[in-house]
């Protein structure tokens, strides 16, 4: 298992985008954004402005979702992307000279000079646990020190002789 380990903190780590979804418990209604984003040490970091909406989930230390979408493990098939949904943990970082070089050196000039601008925080969210699809018909459960197979036993299984049936066949033997 611990080439899916590597695995997952590779996509982590690749990630220069991740979207996060909260829910809003004042209107009962899922929200969803993005953020560039750099995974150091253990944590995705980001910035956020008061004026958006999430930056209050994020201040109140609310657990939040987030997607790190990769490439697909068979050519021109987007079912087969390798992906990361996680269950975050945010919180909210003073703004300090190592943390500008970090936002320099991942997300460049523009980044790092959003740490001046005082409406912007800083904040770092911490994986608690989530799912890695490595590809279709191949999906594992992770927390911070294990990882399960939770759907490789029972590749999808379509009526036998039909075109889906190749396919499936192929795409699951290159994962």
């Amino acid at each position: 298992m611990s080439d899916i380990k590597s695995d997952i903190e590779g996509l982590m780590k690749s990630a220069a985008e991740i979207t996060s979804s909260i829910f809003d418990h004042e209107t009962h209604q899922p929200f969803i954004c993005t953020h560039p984003t750099f995974y150091h040490e253990g944590h995705f970091y980001i910035l956020s402005t008061k004026i958006a909406k999430q930056t209050k989930y994020y201040e109140s230390g609310s657990d939040l979702s987030v997607i790190v979408v990769g490439e697909c493990t068979v050519k021109q098939n987007l079912f087969s992307r390798k992906r990361v949904t996680i269950l975050c943990k945010p919180k909210v970082l003073e703004k300090e000279d190592g943390l500008r070089w970090l936002f320099e050196k991942h997300l460049g000039t523009f980044a790092s000079g959003l740490m001046d601008v005082t409406d912007f925080k800083v904040f770092a969210l911490k994986p608690i646990g989530g799912l890695y699809f490595r590809g279709f018909g191949r999906a594992f459960e992770f927390t911070s020190d294990s990882v399960d197979v939770i759907h490789l036993k029972e590749p999808h299984k379509p009526k036998s002789g039909n075109t889906m049936a190749k396919i499936l066949k192929n795409s699951l033997s290159k994962v």
